[in-house]
């Protein structure tokens, strides 16, 4: 197929087009994705993007250059892009890009980025705020304008005997603003005939309609719509002191594509679209470069009255600069492409591509150097861009410093034996219970002891001073004979043989320093020392770059002392429930199964002895016999009741109200409560017109009749009751007789 029809049938197709869009969009300018949706495509194209050069200088990719080349120059040469090209980005508080950070890492270069953005936001809100004042004493002073033209007229209108026979003239503030053709005389002030009026208050604001009942309304009269907070009416523009245009600092990041500054109200709800300027670090090099920021938000948004600390938190800023949109200058992908490559899956819809750098989603990550032996762990983003990636996988994990596993590779030239993360046995500290201790570097044979104490974590200025701790640990390692050498960075010494480098030193330096420290106190021999002096740069960068990419490292761990025999478990014997048939016999005893209760022998009453029973189940009174109470609770004839018995007592439970089933057998509270009511025995019965379970309990207690499981009432003992009660009746001599 000729490239200039598949050019012309990109272009034509509205799905291709959308989606081109969208992914040029993600990948950033300058990118042209191919039509078909090929990995390997987008991976040269973002990679081309990271380096900030176009596809088309790369390696060739057929289509995809040949159609970015031709999306790009049919955009450009549309009236809108012209209209856009030629309008600039506002760049706030910065008209030159700073100095470059170099030798720092990426996270201090990223940090230095985002405290500049933060400053930039400060002074742009202090430039609002400003600006914000000024506008707002404005209105102030327009609103206390029109509250007094207000209780003018509402003055006038109380005044007047009968307010319908008054005209417009006869209230002067409505004569001094009538702007319409018709003598203001011959126009009553109920007229509902819209009308024009001028505001006198601020000629500005030019003239609106409105009918005279609505400006003499003895309520609240209307005023100037522009003098008011009430919104806009389609196709009218806001007032100047009431829109973007009244704020210098928040018109000029306005985009040419929201409308002009004059037509936004600065206090509507409605999302425009923002832009702006800003120095930005290329990860890595650390020059700073023009990034442009452009993000959708209401204008309310950023103009509110809201204050925290003192401080306006209601002027909010760029999101891109607050971390709040993601875009090429703080993406995840764009400063660690590494990590990007880690990423497992996160959180619906997130990726390294809109995931900033201090972002503190959950996300899973992959050791990609491990090719699948190590699990997968859950971090968010911001513990693995802390200084050079040490939160990494949990399985290779290194708990020193990159300068401190710079500095180890470097000795590992003149002292390949040289252990990182040694541990070494030692008795306990008073006071202490752990064994020994973990040094960053160990030579066992020399028996040389390496620290390295940077000025961050070791200083003065870190979350604690650990300068008396790390004077202990050199005294506890040179009590068993070893030699320890401290490297102190900008601190000062705490032992006999400490080295002290600047904060700036390269590892070679670093390292050079203490190989002359080796070479005095004669530990060994050294003879490529000079010619390693001579070289001036360091040696080992590509062992540094692979550790710090994640190699697979496991540390050697102490050396486990002997564990002492395991005494055998002492079980506590436990008496039965109150209610058990159940004695016991013999001392409880283990349980074969794992996380299980003792088990103990019981005898129950009917003589029986049972095994194994769970102690516990006893105790608590889940068990209460060896089978046979259920069985002679199942064994008990169950009385059969009169069917007419029955019938009468459903007639009466629904008279009562107590609620019943229409057929079947009916509960034996209802019916031993009907027996003791059909010979008028109700003092026996509650308020529900049943008797109470109270007193059926009771009589149970006194009669030592057993209860049911849980303390169950038998049904028997309802019907039982209801006799006792009724044979006690009938002992009772009859008074007439």
């Amino acid at each position: 197929m000729p490239l200039a029809d598949l050019l012309r049938e990109v272009t034509e197709s509205e799905w291709l087009n959308a989606y081109l869009d969208w992914v040029v969009g993600m990948d950033g300018r300058d990118v042209a994705p191919d039509i078909v949706p090929d990995a390997a495509a987008l991976g040269v194209g973002d990679a081309h993007h990271r380096a900030q050069m176009p596809v088309e200088r790369g390696q060739p990719m057929g289509v995809v250059s040949a159609v970015g080349h031709h999306r790009r120059m049919t955009a450009a040469s549309s009236p809108k892009a012209r209209a856009t090209s030629a309008v600039e980005p506002p760049r706030p508080g910065a008209l030159v890009l700073p100095e470059p950070l170099v030798g720092l890492c990426r996270a201090d270069q990223y940090e230095r980025q985002k405290k500049f953005w933060q400053e930039l936001t400060q002074q742009w809100r202090a430039e609002v705020a400003a600006s914000l004042e000024q506008v707002r004493a404005k209105i102030d002073k327009q609103n206390a304008a029109n509250r007094e033209l207000r209780d003018n007229i509402l003055s006038a209108m109380q005044a007047a005997p009968d307010p319908r026979e008054l005209s417009v003239a006869d209230v002067m503030v409505l004569k001094n603003q009538w702007a319409d053709t018709v003598d203001a005389a011959r126009v009553g002030v109920r007229d509902a005939t819209d009308r024009r009026w001028r505001c006198t208050v601020e000629p500005g604001h030019g003239s609106w309609m409105a009918p005279p009942k609505d400006r003499s309304r003895t309520d609240r009269p209307s005023m100037c719509p522009k003098c008011s907070s009430a919104a806009p009416r389609p196709g009218e523009q806001p007032a100047l002191e009431r829109s973007v245009a009244a704020i210098s600092a928040l018109a000029a990041e306005l985009h040419p594509d929201s409308g002009a500054p004059e037509e936004i109200s600065y206090g509507s709800n409605k999302p425009v679209t923002w832009w702006h300027q800003v120095p930005a670090v290329r990860p890595g090099t650390g020059e700073w470069y023009w990034a442009t920021h452009i993000w959708k938000q209401p204008t309310k948004s950023r103009t509110g009255r809201r204050s925290r600390n003192g401080k306006a938190a209601g002027i909010n800023g760029c999101q891109v600069c607050n971390s709040d949109q993601v875009d090429a200058s703080n993406s995840l992908a764009a400063w660690y492409p590494e990590l990007a490559e880690q990423w497992v899956c996160g959180p619906a819809g997130r990726n390294p591509h809109n995931t900033t750098v201090g972002s503190k989603i959950e996300v899973t990550w992959r050791c990609t150097s491990s090719q699948g032996k190590h699990e997968d762990w859950p971090a968010p983003p911001n513990r693995r861009t802390a200084k050079a990636l040490r939160s990494g996988c949990l399985k290779c994990s290194k708990n020193v410093s990159a300068k401190a596993l710079a500095l180890y590779h470097e000795l590992r030239t003149h002292l390949p034996a040289m252990e990182l993360e040694a541990p070494i046995p030692l008795d306990p500290a008073p006071g202490k219970r752990y064994r020994g201790v973990r040094v960053d570097m160990w030579e066992e044979a020399l028996q040389l002891v390496v620290e390295f104490d940077g000025w961050k974590t070791h200083g003065p200025k870190s979350w604690r001073d650990r300068a008396a701790d790390d004077r202990l640990k050199t005294d506890r390692l040179a009590a068993v004979g070893q030699t320890v050498i401290r490297v102190r960075e900008d601190l000062d010494p705490v032992g006999p043989h400490d080295v002290v480098v600047g904060s700036g030193w390269s590892a070679w330096k670093v390292a050079a320093a203490v190989l002359l420290r080796i070479h005095q106190l004669g530990l060994h021999p050294l003879p490529g020392l000079a010619s390693y002096l001579e070289h001036g740069a360091d040696t080992a960068a590509a062992d540094v770059e692979k550790a710090l990419l994640g190699m697979p490292y496991q540390p050697r761990r102490f050396p486990k002392a002997p564990k002492a025999a395991a005494l055998p478990r002492q079980l506590k014997a436990t008496e039965p429930h109150a209610d058990s048939w159940l004695t016991p016999v013999g001392p409880p005893y283990p349980n074969p199964k794992k996380r299980a209760g003792s088990l103990r022998d019981y005898q129950c009453r009917c003589k029986t002895v049972v095994t194994g029973l769970p102690q516990a189940d006893v105790t608590r009174g889940n068990t209460k016999s060896c089978g046979c109470r259920q069985d002679a609770s199942r064994a008990l004839p169950r009385g059969r009741v009169d069917r007419e018995l029955t019938q009468a007592a459903r007639q009466w439970a629904r008279k009562a109200g107590i609620e019943v089933r229409a057929n079947g057998a009916l509960d034996a509270r209802v019916l031993a409560s009907y027996q003791l009511h059909a010979v008028g025995m109700a003092s026996f019965l509650g308020d529900d017109s049943l008797i109470p379970e109270g007193v059926i309990r009771g009589w149970a207690d006194d009669e030592e009749i057993a209860l049911g499981a849980r303390g169950r009432l038998p049904r028997h003992t309802w019907l039982d009751y209801a006799a006792y009660v009724l044979a006690q009746l009938a002992k009772v001599p009859d008074e007439d007789a």
